[in-house]
C-alpha cells in the first residue's frame, strides 16, 4: 500500500470578519410601481450580519 506524503492543501481564502461586514446594506430600486417623480429603494435587511438588528449601534456599543 502506497502513502502519499503530500500535506492537504490549505485554502487561503479567509472569510471576512464579521464586523467588516457592517454597514453597506444593499439597496434595491423598484421600478413597478408609479411612485410619480419619486424614485422608490428598498434596504434589503436581510443581506445583513444580524438580519434587521441594527449592526452599527452594536458596533458602536
Amino acid at each position: 500500500m502506497s502513502q502519499s506524503s503530500a500535506a492537504p492543501a490549505i485554502a487561503h481564502n479567509k472569510p471576512p470578519e464579521i464586523l467588516s461586514l457592517i454597514g453597506d446594506t444593499p439597496l434595491v430600486e423598484v421600478t413597478q410601481f408609479d411612485t410619480g417623480p419619486c424614485r422608490l429603494f428598498l434596504k434589503l435587511e436581510n443581506q445583513n450580519p444580524g438580519g434587521s438588528i441594527k449592526d452599527r449601534i452594536a458596533l458602536s456599543m
